[in-house]
């Protein structure tokens, strides 16, 4: 019988062997989840190129089919999708799924960082960044400054376009990337800083055009040694961030300081240097170090910034949301303090609109890939070694079965009946488990200050006649909403007069400038530290009042701060400026006072105005000299000082307006502010504090052995030693509690008629916030004339923040030099402690914690014997 096919061996073979590879391909594991079937090769890839659905809806289709665990063929992979929160907990928390699939796409440089490396890498690497991220205080409050500032730097810049049709994207993602930067690099990145913004291109068209590649070497590995379009492009930026990251590393290296670690490169740096052999060395390295930053960019960047995003988005289409969330913000927070995370607990809209944002937007709709390292069992279902396993966010945030209406943007349902944030436990926009989000309470703290600070200071609207842009998105390495615009509009508040907006405008940003207050400006600070303490340490052994040399060095910080100089402590004429500014701080409150209260008096000769008088003429003419010799030395490109930086602004005045904001006698009273405020009030609490002490022997014992613990003997103390020094910080806010340098406010004045918690207060009131019975009121504080720090700190013995301890103020007039003075408070406090000890010599009276009130409430005169502290 004749075949018309001609059937010869290499035929039969080649059949035979194709059909056992379908039939091999296309059986399922034993007992395996339910699932679509594929085609040879390309498994169910193939359904996404015949239908007009996205990724994540067809994976939802699969799951109303098959049920909450079901499989799939990738190409060549053996794929377990996870719908529910049963089956992703249950999986991710057990240490055979935690495993990340190999991906070399786009290594151009070996190494592996946290995201997607395996094994003892990845737990060292993890390990490491939990305990930096401890250490350095990242995601707690005392981060939680620098964040406010980036808020700042943020909301300025978009007030920049106050009236303007905007992408606010760009200025989104600069703000997220810096906090980053601080973290990795150790400094933030102006928003119009080149070659930074280059980097923010590069990595973020990275994010949105290689996510087809990365599935593809996924499911489909071969496809990775493929010169797809666009492949050089992804490896171009690659190149740039390297060399980027590598200029970085090198001024580290250059600059490496053991006993003063800023950031995660040092960090990391030292940890290389600990690296004694090849094993430890496959961990700590500088391709591992790239590729774990490389990480927290990705992670920490665009992840948060999508985020932000889809929250000003669903506000945009969901006006009565706004209303309310504006009113809690009012109520809460109001117009003349910035939001804090402290105030998240009484703001539970905010949480419950980020919350939604998360969900809805559902930035990381599929999970990166895990893979199962061996073979086990789930729910029942055998999973195979090599197994990848998806855990599928975007079916967990809208199923159904467990949301109400899904699709709809309700944060309501985060609410319950009372309006209070209700955890869902089911909800895990950071995942879960052995690769939980190592940033989450980072990332949740950004959210909370940037939505409230942009919130509390502008609105997001759309121009008349344009439509509301949809709340659709595109798929990238996130879920981010298709591009839109916005038009910015400042939030009107009261203003208390041009001259005081502009001055304070002005001020704070030359101290942002020159770093006045942050990690930058800290070495000035030491050094005057060090000046003050070999000064005290000439007395060791003798009995002394040490107000002088404390005033001394306080001053110099402001004096650095505005002329770009500090002063000899035996300078005898800024010796004299000094003795004449502190007898009219002391003795001129009875004269103030009678001027607010009863104003003729002002007229009247009282004693002792001729030698107030002189006292300030003697200030002038010392200011004046200054000022001649920075105008004969003045360069526009080397500016040293506030005083510089304002005759800048004088150059700049071309018309009366200006001139009346920036002229050289509101240059005078300026500085003198600055003075007046960051002089007097840092000594008098500094006075207050070893006052204290000496009452308090016990005390000084403890604070002493928790700073040998934690700095030692053999460096210097540093500020970024404050999260690990609580009770330095106790013991420093219970001295301005009970010494309470400013037991009154400088008065405020209503400028126009106003309400106040139900009564009226009409124009021209005085008002003074009373501060002392703030933070001695028995409802409040237990025991509250008692020093004792403790009050301070936790039951293990952390720094505790309360609400109603103020010590600078708050609101508009909030003290602009707040971040100066604590930086200060702790530097002088700690060096000298570390130092020298204040006693008092036998046979003498300790004295006792009494005060008199001058501008400041000052300790009565006292004593000290001085001995240097022996190793």
């Amino acid at each position: 019988m004749a075949f018309p096919i001609d059937l010869n061996i290499p035929t039969l073979i080649i059949g035979a062997v194709t059909f056992w590879l379908m039939v091999k391909f296309m059986k399922r594991p034993k007992k395996s989840p339910p699932g679509p079937w594929g085609v040879p090769v390309f498994g169910c890839l193939l359904s996404f190129l015949f239908t007009r659905k996205r990724l994540r809806d067809v994976f939802k289709d699969w799951y109303y089919k098959y049920g909450p665990i079901y499989s799939v063929k990738m190409g060549s992979a053996y794929v377990v999708v996870l719908n529910n929160i049963e089956s992703i907990h249950d999986a991710l928390i057990r240490p055979e799924f935690q495993d990340r699939v190999k991906m070399d796409f786009m290594l151009m440089r070996k190494g592996e960082g946290i995201a997607l490396s395996n094994g003892k890498v990845w737990q060292e690497q993890r390990k490491f960044i939990h305990q930096i991220f401890r250490d350095f205080g990242i995601g707690k409050a005392s981060f939680e400054d620098a964040i406010v500032e980036e808020a700042n730097f943020l909301t300025d810049a978009l007030l920049q376009s106050d009236g303007k049709l905007v992408n606010i994207e760009y200025i989104l993602n600069n703000a997220v990337s810096n906090i980053i930067s601080s973290v990795s690099f150790g400094k933030r990145f102006e928003y119009d800083d080149k070659r930074f913004q280059i980097i923010l291109k590069n990595f973020n068209e990275n994010m949105e055009q290689s996510v087809i590649r990365f599935g593809l070497s996924v499911f489909l590995p071969f496809t990775q040694y493929i010169p797809f379009s666009g492949s050089k492009k992804i490896r171009d930026n690659v190149k740039y961030y390297i060399n980027f990251h590598d200029e970085i590393t090198v001024e580290h290296q250059a600059k490496f300081d053991v006993a003063n670690l800023k950031d995660i490169i040092d960090a990391y740096l030292l940890e290389i240097k600990k690296s004694n052999n090849n094993a430890w060395l496959e961990v700590f390295n500088e391709d591992n170090m790239f590729w774990v930053i490389a990480d927290l960019f990705s992670a920490g960047t665009d992840t948060t910034t999508t985020t932000l995003l889809w929250a000003f988005l669903f506000l945009l289409n969901n006006p009565e949301v706004e209303v309310k969330v504006r009113a809690q913000l009012d109520e809460v927070v109001g117009r003349n303090r910035m939001p804090r995370y402290s105030d998240r607990p009484k703001l539970p809209l905010v949480e419950a609109i980020i919350s939604e944002s998360l969900r809805l937007g559902t930035v990381s709709a599929l999970s990166l890939p895990h893979v199962a390292a061996i073979d086990s069992e789930l729910h029942g279902y055998k999973i195979p070694k090599g197994t990848i396993i998806i855990p599928n966010f975007h079916v967990l945030f809208t199923d159904e079965k467990k949301w109400n209406e899904p699709e709809k943007f309700n944060p309501e349902r985060f609410l319950d009946k009372d309006g209070a944030y209700v955890k869902r436990e089911d909800f895990i926009p950071f995942s879960t488990g052995r690769r939980l989000c190592i940033g989450e309470q980072l990332a949740r703290m950004e959210l909370f200050i940037f939505f409230t600070h942009i919130l509390q200071k502008m609105s997001f609207s759309v121009p008349d006649g344009r439509r509301t842009p949809p709340p659709e998105g595109f798929d990238g390495f996130t879920h981010k909403p298709k591009a839109y615009e916005v038009l910015i509009k400042k939030c009107i508040a009261a203003s208390n007069g041009t001259v005081w907006q502009e001055q304070r405008k002005f001020v704070h940003q030359i101290f942002r400038d020159f770093g006045v207050g942050k990690a930058t400006f800290e070495d000035a600070i030491v050094e005057e530290a060090n000046f003050l303490t070999n000064a005290l340490l000439e007395l060791d052994g003798k009995v002394v009042n040490i107000e002088h040399l404390l005033n001394n060095a306080v001053s110099n910080i402001v004096s650095s701060v505005s002329f770009g100089q500090r002063f000899e402590y035996d300078d005898k004429t800024f010796q004299n400026v000094l003795e004449k500014f502190n007898e009219n701080m002391q003795k001129s409150l009875v004269q103030l006072s009678l001027s607010v209260f009863l104003p003729f008096t002002k007229y009247i000769p009282f004693f002792g105005s001729k030698r107030r008088n002189d006292n300030v003429k003697t200030q002038i003419r010392f200011h004046n000299e200054i000022t001649t010799e920075h105008k004969t030395k003045f360069d526009v490109d080397n500016m040293k000082g506030i005083m510089d930086a304002y005759l800048l602004e004088m150059m700049k005045g071309s018309n009366k307006g200006r001139l009346e904001v920036f002229n050289e006698d509101n240059m005078f009273w300026v500085i003198t502010d600055l003075f007046a405020a960051g002089t007097e009030t840092t000594t008098t609490t500094l006075l207050w504090v070893f006052l204290f002490l000496l009452n308090n022997p016990g005390v000084e014992e403890e604070v002493r052995v928790q700073l040998t613990d934690v700095v030692g003997r053999n460096r210097m103390p540093r500020y970024s030693d404050r999260p690990k020094l609580p009770l330095v910080e106790a013991i420093i806010s219970e001295s301005l509690r009970v010494g309470t340098a400013a037991t009154l406010s400088l008065p405020h004045v209503a400028a126009n008629d106003s309400e106040l918690h139900g009564y009226n207060i009409p124009k021209g009131t005085i008002i003074i916030p009373n501060f002392y019975a703030l933070f001695t009121d028995k409802k409040k504080w237990d025991e509250p004339e008692k020093f004792y720090p403790q009050r301070f700190l936790d039951k293990n013995g952390n720094y505790v923040k309360r609400d109603d301890f103020i010590p600078f103020s708050t609101g508009r007039r909030l003290c602009i030099g707040e971040q100066l003075a604590r930086m200060e408070l702790f530097i002088f406090f700690t060096h000298i402690l570390q130092k020298m000890s204040f006693s008092v010599p036998d046979g003498r009276r300790t004295p006792p914690p009494q005060g008199f009130d001058g501008f400041t409430h000052r300790p009565k005169a006292y004593e000290v014997l001085i001995r240097k502290c022996t190793e």
